[in-house]
Order: C-alpha cells, then sequence, then structure tokens
C-alpha cells in the first residue's frame, strides 16, 4: 500500500474516516474545501514548523515610513496579511542589524509622533486657500523639512463655531507627485517642500485661523521597525530605497483541485485527513464520531513535530552571554 502523501489519497482516507464512500454523500469540491480549510487555518496555528519559517524581503520607497497589505499582483506586500501568519525578528536593513519592535509605546518613546498645531492663514472669507505650511524650528524661524505622510491636515471653523478639516491621505499623483487632500474639502500638498492648495466645502468665519498640522522628519537609513495592526513601520523615515529583510512565518499552500498535489510536507498528510474529517464530522453534528478520531490525530500532530524535535536536538541553549556576543546588542527571540 502506497504512502498517503497526495491530494487524491488524502480524499480517499477522508472518505473511510467519514463512512462517505459517494458523491452522494459528499462532494470531492466539499472535501477539498474542508483540505483547504484546514491546511491554511487550523495547522499553521497547531504546529509551529520550521518549514514555514522563511526570510520577508521588501524594498522601501524615499519619504514612505508605512508599509502593509497590498492588493496590487507583485507588490512585495501583496496579500501580506494572509500569505505571513507572523513576522518577527531578525530584521536587516541591506545587511545591518535593526531593532524590532511589537510595541507602539517603546517605539514612539523613542520616536515621537509630535504634530503641534500652528496657525497658518487668517481668514480671507473664501474657501480657497494656498500656501506653504509653516513649520518653526526651535529658533523660531521658519525651516523647510520633509513632511511624512498621514499626518497633514488643515482644521477651520465655520459662523456657527463648527470645526471643519481636511487631510492627507498618503496617496500621491502619479505624474505631479503631489499628495491627495480629501474631508471637508479637496486639495494638494507636496510633501517635499510644504507647499499646498485647499478649497474647503464652506467658508471659514471671519476673524478665525485655518490651522495646520504635521509631522517632519530628517530622512535617513532605517534602525528600528515596529510591527503593529498588520503594518511595518521604519525609523528614520528611508531617505531612498533600502532591503528589508525580516524573519516571518508563512500560511502552508492551498493543496487545489488537482488531486497529484501534494502538501508542503509528506508528513502532514495523514494529519490533515483526520482534520478534514474531524470538520465533517462536527458539521453533521455527530460530534461522537468526531471525538472518535481525537486520538489519532493528537498522535499525528506529535508525528508532525518530530521533525522540528529532531532539528533541534543538536542546538545549544543560548546563554546571555552568547546572546549578547552574536545579536549585536539586539535580543533574540527568533523561536
Amino acid at each position: 500500500m502506497a504512502a498517503v502523501s497526495t491530494l487524491a489519497q488524502i480524499q480517499t482516507m477522508i472518505r473511510k474516516l467519514t463512512r462517505s464512500v459517494s458523491e452522494s454523500q459528499i462532494t470531492t469540491p466539499q472535501i477539498n474545501e474542508y483540505i483547504d480549510t484546514f491546511v491554511l487555518h487550523d495547522l499553521p496555528a497547531n504546529i509551529a514548523h520550521n518549514f514555514l519559517k522563511t526570510t520577508f524581503t521588501f524594498y522601501t520607497k524615499p519619504g514612505v515610513d508605512t508599509y502593509g497589505n497590498s492588493t496590487v499582483v507583485g507588490d512585495d506586500f501583496f496579500d501580506f496579511k494572509n500569505i505571513y501568519t507572523s513576522i518577527r525578528q531578525p530584521v536587516f536593513v541591506n545587511g545591518n542589524r535593526a531593532f524590532f519592535s511589537q510595541s507602539r509605546d517603546e517605539f514612539y518613546g523613542l520616536y515621537p509622533l509630535l504634530t503641534p498645531p500652528t496657525n497658518e492663514v487668517l481668514s480671507n472669507g473664501t474657501n480657497t486657500y494656498a500656501g506653504k505650511l509653516s513649520i518653526y524650528n526651535s529658533t523660531g524661524s521658519t525651516t523647510n523639512y520633509a513632511i511624512l505622510r498621514n499626518t497633514v491636515y488643515f482644521a477651520a471653523q465655520n459662523l456657527l463655531g463648527e470645526p471643519f478639516k481636511v487631510y492627507d491621505t498618503g496617496v500621491t499623483d502619479p505624474i505631479t507627485g503631489l499628495g491627495e487632500l480629501t474631508g471637508n474639502g479637496t486639495g494638494t500638498i507636496d510633501y517635499d517642500t510644504g507647499d499646498y492648495t485647499i478649497v474647503f466645502n464652506q467658508i471659514p468665519a471671519a476673524t478665525t485661523y485655518v490651522v495646520s498640522s504635521c509631522y517632519t522628519y530628517t530622512a535617513a537609513q532605517p534602525t528600528m521597525i515596529l510591527f503593529y495592526d498588520t503594518q511595518l513601520i521604519l525609523r528614520p523615515v528611508p531617505d531612498k530605497v533600502y532591503k528589508i529583510q525580516i524573519g516571518a512565518i508563512m500560511r502552508p499552500s492551498s493543496m487545489g483541485a488537482d488531486g497529484t498535489t501534494h502538501p508542503d510536507l509528506d508528513d502532514w498528510s495523514e494529519y490533515i485527513a483526520l482534520g478534514a474529517a474531524m470538520k465533517i464530522y462536527r458539521d453533521r453534528f455527530d460530534f461522537e464520531s468526531a471525538n472518535a478520531l481525537k486520538e489519532d490525530f493528537r498522535k499525528q500532530e506529535i508525528v508532525c513535530m518530530r521533525r522540528v524535535i529532531r532539528q533541534q536536538t543538536d542546538l545549544r541553549s543560548t546563554t546571555n552571554i552568547m546572546s549578547n556576543q552574536y545579536s549585536n546588542g539586539f535580543n533574540e527571540i527568533w523561536r
């Protein structure tokens, strides 16, 4: 008897386990749905397998500090939140070790996101304004700094004292390179120079100010990365293109519909069949049969983890001295 490894063989085993030998009891496409549900969601949650470890690589863009899930095919972050189940150390920027954090308190404690409001311009009796952001340094004089995306807003109030505002979306026009302002009006912002144009939906009340706020920065090579809300945030803000390499755990591959397809590891085959069969019994409200498979399911889970145990058998426990020696001052939590 051949070892169970292909999708067709897993399907056959599931039919035996669930006593569903015919298409009238459960169709093959339905079995495939149960298999993929288990493989894509249950398996990575149950098994911390070395095979799923990988290095996620992306390239920065000058002036862009935040990177996250994309729906654009070919983008570094295409379906990022679904392909990778976790992001972790080590992190390298052009080969240099960078500090990795998942704490906003820690990250913004080192790089405060201060955006003090400034009285930009006095109401001119119209809803249209243009100028250059007034950014003051410690001496009180205006200074030209680069402006961070998604931190700009302009606010005003109407005759009733009700506030209204426009804010930037972080999106730039591919031709002009200007950022888009939206909200209670429209406009543009030049992130490099601070030049802006605004057309509010209302006219600011007389003798009141249009107030602006933004975060300015000096670009450089990033040395710290925050992973939060499935996004990677870099500081300092990149001044050019950098290659970022970061540890990650991938989600297993879908089994698809081709009967010759194998799971990522053949060791997982019986585990997948048992897990999918238990899901089928659950949906039939046959909990007694589902419970009858639990013991074999747990045994197969142990079998799947044995490769990890054998791989780590000869590893020495890392002492504090070794950790400091090889981490160059950064704590290693790649586990």
